[in-house]
């Protein structure tokens, strides 16, 4: 198999093909980066009312209760380790 200096047809596929998948790339951008609406809540970090409505609400912080079992859990793991040796 011998090649050709002046042959680009490998060269041109994979320039098409790095085409491609830039402008694929920067369609998947300006799709994720622009928002379905532009009725922003004020203050936000680029949150609209549908999102605030549609979104699950996740709280920020654990409640005391979470953080009791979970101190109690690792107190009971201690206490068994100290006792299995």
């Amino acid at each position: 198999m011998t090649t050709d200096p002046h042959d680009h047809t490998v060269g041109d596929s994979l320039a098409n093909v790095a085409t491609h998948s830039e402008k694929s790339i920067a369609e998947k951008i300006d799709k994720i980066v622009t928002p379905p609406s532009d009725d922003f809540i004020v203050n936000s970090e680029g949150v609209t009312h549908e999102e605030l409505r549609t979104l699950r609400n996740v709280p920020d912080r654990l409640p005391f209760i979470a953080w009791l079992v979970i101190i109690v859990e690792f107190a009971e793991r201690y206490v068994e380790s100290i006792y299995a040796s």
